[in-house]
């Protein structure tokens, strides 16, 4: 029998050393290898493709499952009922430039989309730039238009898009972070054709973050879950976990102010700690101006008093943080700003800040150390509540 040149040399390679051959390692371009401190990976060649390889076998909420890219080694996806927990292997050079590689887990919808999940690493070790995903394509080939939100190994976070079929992809936004905090949730929110990233770093609600992309895809579209190891030939995982996917006409984001205000305060609590300082933090929340009505929380963070001394009468820190969300609710000014001469009740001191929220204004103060450590505190729970309403 006469085999086609090609495979009859193969299969006398598989004949004459099979050991050989099945411990050779998948061969590999050099653009295609990760960076390093003596490497730089740069955008494949054009017109480099790879099939994708799909399984039409449902898994958790998904339908399919694709081996987008064809990565030269096979990507693997395991669901366990009993947690929610979806755990994505996959090698893969990387989701970037004008094509991908990564394991995905797929649906196919029309209309508009949320997708958000909760994200971890097992491996600790694993390259910086892996990633999960939660991705929006127009279809499985390696150079689809999409619209992904990504989280890193490294901790970066950002919203990108793919704008047209080959075209490279562009960031819209980013939010940067020291590692992957556990907890850590994340979403894409599609209306239209504008894509919108979703954040929850400290346990506060999914919250938009960052600037929206705009792009546009024909239903009916893909959208899922996936990950990317970042080295070509290594397979690593991601774990995805608690996925929620909406379709059709969203419901708001459910924003409570027992949520947010409670990771507000975390956060204050966090930055007075790191600068060795004690007091009360207050955050509170009002719709329109003047004000009639605000919806507050307070915390003591070490103590809410400091001790007369024969220097001083002593401090009430909760009055005095109350008196510098006082000040801000009627000046709408950070708390000693100096625009008019303190009332009575108040005192003019700094450590109170304000912004405007989308429906109302936001609020945080504290008291207990220097005026600028006050401030700096205020501000770490400020940016919580901002994000959040």
């Amino acid at each position: 029998m006469t085999l086609p040149g090609r495979l009859s040399l193969n299969l006398l390679a598989l004949v004459a050393c099979p050991l050989a051959v099945l411990a050779q390692a998948p061969a590999v371009p050099d653009w295609a290898q990760p960076g390093s401190a003596t490497h730089k990976q740069v955008p494949p060649p054009p017109n480099f493709h790879r099939p994708t390889r799909t399984l039409l076998d449902p898994i958790g909420v998904f339908t399919g499952q694709s081996d987008i890219g064809g990565a030269v080694v096979p990507g693997q996806s395991a669901f366990d009922p009993a947690t929610g927990a979806y755990t994505i292997r996959s090698a893969g050079y990387n989701i970037w430039y004008t094509r991908d590689e990564f394991r995905y887990l797929w649906n196919r919808v029309e209309g508009d989309v949320r997708l958000a999940a909760d994200i971890s690493f097992p491996n600790a070790s694993g390259y910086g730039d892996r990633k999960v995903v939660l991705v929006v394509r127009q279809d499985l080939d390696d150079d689809s238009k999409e619209a992904m939100v990504g989280l890193h190994g490294a901790g970066l976070i950002h919203l990108a898009g793919r704008p047209e079929k080959g075209a490279n992809i562009t960031e819209a936004c980013r939010v940067e972070a020291a590692g992957v905090a556990p907890g850590e949730r994340l979403g894409i929110e599609k209306h239209g054709d504008t894509f919108t990233l979703l954040v929850s770093l400290k346990g506060e609600p999914l919250h938009p973050a960052g600037a929206p992309l705009t792009l546009h895809v024909d239903g009916p579209f893909y959208v899922g879950i996936g990950f990317c190891s970042h080295l070509p030939a290594t397979v690593d995982s991601g774990v995805v976990s608690h996925v929620t996917l909406e379709t059709g006409d969203l419901p708001p984001l459910a924003t409570t102010f027992d949520a947010a205000s409670d990771a507000a305060l975390a956060a204050m609590a966090e930055h007075a700690a790191k600068l060795k300082t004690t007091g009360v933090g207050v955050v509170a929340y009002f719709t329109g101006a003047p004000i009639e009505g605000w919806t507050s929380k307070m915390r003591v963070m070490g103590s809410y008093k400091a001790l007369p001394t024969e220097k001083d009468k002593g401090y009430n820190l909760l009055a005095i943080a109350y008196s510098k969300a006082a000040e801000m609710a009627d000046l709408l000014r950070d708390s000693g700003s100096g625009a008019r001469a303190p009332y009575v009740g108040e005192f003019g001191w700094q450590g109170g800040v304000i912004a405007p929220a989308r429906s109302g204004y936001v609020i945080a103060a504290f008291s207990g150390g220097k005026s600028e450590d006050d401030a700096a505190i205020a501000r770490a729970g400020l940016q919580i509540l901002t994000s959040a309403y």
